[in-house]
């Protein structure tokens, strides 16, 4: 079943372009950035992904010169699987109650494995799997990503 459109829609920033993101960066060479914020939220939409998408990658890139619609599907089918493999872990927190989620900060002063911070139930199993199910489908369907074949 192909969901509809309007299944699909997110909240969009509307002016998505790089003068409309700030950074304060902990060192002179810029590497690392310590705050980070979005202006000018007043043009903010309910709708397709693809809009801010779209209007960040033809303003603030040289999209029609060297990155194409190909390129760009290229792209992500190399490095999509970054963002299958980290919104199962997020989104698993979305369907958590706060007091059950890890502490990040805890888990790396204490040098244990990054993937023991996710051995917690979600409260809503049952939404968390619903939620999840689609993505992964999706991301095994597409190939590269075997590493998501995973039972829901």
């Amino acid at each position: 079943m192909t969901p509809s459109v309007d299944d699909l829609k997110v909240i969009n920033h509307g002016y998505c372009w790089a003068n409309n993101f700030l950074f304060q960066f902990v060192n002179e060479e810029r590497t690392h950035v310590s705050k980070f914020a979005i202006l000018d939220w007043q043009v903010s939409k309910f709708t397709s992904p693809a809009t801010d998408l779209s209007h960040f990658l033809f303003t603030s890139s040289k999209v029609s010169d060297k990155y194409t619609v190909e390129t760009f599907f290229d792209e992500w089918r190399k490095y999509g699987r970054y963002g299958a493999v980290f919104c199962i872990l997020q989104i698993k927190s979305f369907y958590s109650e706060k007091e059950d989620l890890p502490d990040m900060a805890d888990i790396a002063n204490k040098g244990a494995e990054l993937g023991e911070a996710f051995k917690y139930e979600a409260k809503d199993k049952i939404g968390w799997k619903n939620r999840m199910k689609p993505i992964v489908e999706y991301a095994v369907k597409k190939s590269s990503y075997s590493l998501l074949c995973c039972k829901l």
